[in-house]
């Protein structure tokens, strides 16, 4: 169900077990203080996670728990100006039309939308490789 009207907050693009990637959305308005931060959204992301690609919750939060930058990421803003902005860290699934798919998450269709790199919304090369490394293995056990 579409909300239908822009909304502002975070995002995070996820793996899927069978090797494609989705974007979780988190609006701002559901926040206490009205600002979805990513490491606030984080253990919810792990928890999808852990129920995707059947690993054990707590295990896999006393692993990743700390790890909000490791995956791909970005942010919905209203600027000062008035204007929709769209800040990522330029490291979105190659595979995957960034400006569309935010677009149609953040009901940003009709609207001009400034995309901009953001350094602050980059991965954490440590962070990636050891969720990328759990993710990985979860994979490779299911194959078994």
């Amino acid at each position: 169900m579409k909300r239908g009207l822009p909304f502002t907050g975070a995002y995070y693009w996820i793996p899927l077990p069978q090797g494609a990637w989705s974007i979780l959305v988190f609006p701002n308005a559901f926040y206490v203080g009205g600002e979805a931060g990513h490491v606030d959204v984080w253990e919810d992301v792990v928890r999808i996670l852990a129920g995707l690609h059947q690993l054990n919750l707590q295990g896999l939060l006393s692993q990743i728990e700390n790890c909000p930058y490791g995956l791909p990421r970005g942010r919905v803003v209203r600027m000062g100006s008035g204007d929709w902005g769209v800040a990522h860290g330029g490291d979105h699934p190659k595979e995957m039309n960034l400006e569309s798919t935010i677009s149609d998450a953040f009901c940003l269709r009709d609207i001009h939308s400034n995309f901009f790199f953001d350094e602050h919304e980059q991965m954490l090369s440590e962070d990636q490789y050891l969720i990328k490394c759990l993710i990985i293995a979860a994979g490779e056990k299911s194959h078994d």
